[in-house]
Formats: structure tokens, sequence, C-alpha cells
């Protein structure tokens, strides 16, 4: 019963993301509204790290999961791509690279976040 509470969790924030995105006056990925959602709803408290937490982590460990679909997709519409698979792989590497970066940078930017949130939590408890 847990799994399926933490699942409903999750999956209510990506509807009610999807609602959002449908909402906006430009075309925006329901996706990226759910993860900026729930880290705004993380770092918030209003939902706990451990109220999702097991059902979050099969959902990482089982991500590949994804992306064979998309894979699929990609390998039956090969004949679309014959004439550019060039400019595709430099798109694919670009994206790559630009993915990487952006990870990189969010994660020590959260990291930098997090450690001036411990240190004001222990400063403040000092006084």
């Amino acid at each position: 019963m847990k799994i399926v509470k933490q699942l409903v969790i999750i999956l209510s924030i990506c509807v009610v993301s999807d609602g959002i995105a449908k909402a906006l006056p430009f075309s925006f990925p329901g996706s990226v509204v759910a993860l900026v959602l729930l880290a705004i709803l993380l770092v918030s408290g209003l939902i706990k790290e451990k109220q999702i937490q097991e059902t979050a982590d099969f959902l990482l460990v089982n991500i590949g999961l994804v992306f064979i679909p998309w894979s699929v997709g990609v390998l039956y519409e090969l004949k679309v791509l014959k004439g550019q698979l060039l400019v595709f792989f430099f798109v694919v590497i670009l994206s790559l690279f630009l993915t990487f970066l952006s990870t990189y940078y969010t994660v020590y930017f959260v990291q930098k976040l997090i450690a001036k949130r411990k240190k004001e939590k222990k400063h403040g408890r000092s006084l």
C-alpha cells in the first residue's frame, strides 16, 4: 500500500504538471514542469523525500525502460534520417554535452544551496 501511495503522489504531480503545461500560452514539456514542481515541493517541505523515495528509486533504477519505445521509433524512422545522419549525430552529440553541463551545474548549485542552508540552520541554533 505504501508503494501505491507514493506512486499516486508522483503521478498526481505529473497530471497537474501536464495541466499547467497545457495552460501555458507557449509550448513547454509537461515533464519539465513536473520536475520543477517536484523540486519546489521537496525544497519547500510540502513533500518529504521519504514520502516518495522507494517508488522514485525504483523508477530511477529502471529508467532505461522509458527509452525503449523512443529508440525503436528512431530505428523505425531511420530511412527519414538517411540523408541527414551527419546533422542528426551532430545534434545528438551537442545535446549530450549541453545536457551533461546543465546537469553538472544544476547539481553543483543545489549542493551549494543545501550546504548554505545547513550552515544557516547550524548558525541559527548556536545563537
